[in-house]
């Protein structure tokens, strides 16, 4: 299983966008709009690999440990 997030910089804060229904789902699992690294690590635990998409949707890569 694979998730898609978006990496953004918002008022000097770094926050991960879910952008795609799982990525979403993890969200609203850990009770937030935005992905945390510490979310990230636990599904990465899972074993699901997390994309990243730049700002038009196009992959960029595998997203680096958080």
């Amino acid at each position: 299983m694979e998730i898609q997030v978006q990496y953004r910089t918002v008022y000097g804060e770094e926050r991960l966008y879910p952008m795609c229904e799982n990525a979403k789902r993890f969200a609203q699992i850990a009770g937030t709009q935005t992905l945390t690294y510490n979310t990230v690590r636990l599904v990465r635990q899972l074993g699901v690999s997390i994309v990243e998409l730049d700002r038009r949707g196009r992959v960029i890569g595998e997203l680096e440990a958080a």
